[in-house]
């Protein structure tokens, strides 16, 4: 019961330590853009207008905490005499180019199912209102910050986190599904919106599924990447010509991922 309780303690510790980062740079973010914005209208003696920086806010937010976050942690742990990559499980894939190809598939394969099912769910009108406008938020955003935000900053931090430190701390003190599964709970809560639920819980599991069998963090910050960058493909361009397609091409390249991650394995047993 003991490495229960100091399981989950430290999880809930690294989950609030997610929060704080980004209610503090959203603060700060804004509170010195305001301020910058305030004293330049003065100063032009010109009307204030929505900077380039409140335009683009969640990016820019999600890109300074990623940084300021990791910077945090490989500081914490060097103090403690220990490196980050090593608590975290982040190791080289080896062989590469096996690992990312499976990793490429799955992620962009689940992306697509996921986008897809989120647009044909029977989802009450006020909830998908309230996810859209949660979306507008980020789209908002110029392609090169919000490209900079979802396919790499948010990939980066939120794999070092629910899988590299809450994950890995849970299963210390509880089966190795119920770690993944509260891991995954906790990733899906804190995206905002009861209709991220439907596909962040299911992707916290598969995101679980990966850092196991690839023994690597690299591998779910890869699939991450790629549902990612899947569902800001769909979010930019109009894929309805292609409505019946896409489920298929995402089951397709999903099966293969799945299934790389035998070939994987063999292929290190080989090497």
């Amino acid at each position: 019961m003991k490495r229960i309780f100091a399981a989950i303690g430290k999880a809930f510790l690294y989950t609030a330590l997610f929060l704080v980062v980004q209610f503090t740079v959203t603060f700060f973010t804004a509170l010195a853009d305001g301020i910058v914005s305030a004293v330049m209208s003065i100063v032009t003696d010109t009307p204030m207008e929505e900077s380039a920086v409140m335009k683009n806010l969640v990016s820019i937010v999600t890109i300074l905490s990623a940084i300021i976050l990791t910077v945090f942690l490989v500081i914490f742990f060097r103090v403690r005499k220990k490196r980050l990559c090593r608590e975290i499980g982040f190791h080289r894939l080896k062989p590469f180019w096996t690992a990312f190809t499976g990793t490429v598939s799955l992620g962009f394969g689940f992306g697509i199912l996921a986008t897809f099912l989120i647009s044909y769910l029977p989802v009450p009108q006020d909830l998908m209102d309230s996810y859209s406008e949660q979306m507008l938020l980020l789209e908002g955003s110029s392609p090169f910050w919000m490209f900079l935000a979802t396919v790499i900053a948010a990939p980066i931090a939120e794999e070092i986190i629910f899988r590299g430190l809450v994950y890995t701390r849970l299963k210390r003190g509880m089966p190795i599904f119920v770690a993944a599964l509260i891991s995954a709970v906790v990733f899906g809560l804190l995206h905002g919106s009861v209709v991220h639920l439907i596909y962040t819980i299911p992707m916290g599991l598969l995101l679980c599924l990966c850092y196991e069998k690839y023994r690597s963090l690299c591998a779910s910050v890869l699939v991450h990447m790629f549902f990612n960058i899947a569902g800001t493909l769909i979010v930019y361009y109009d894929a309805s010509p292609l409505l019946y397609v896409l489920p298929v091409i995402g089951g397709y390249l999903s099966v293969i991922g799945l299934l790389s991650i035998r070939w994987y394995r063999k292929a290190q047993k080989n090497a």
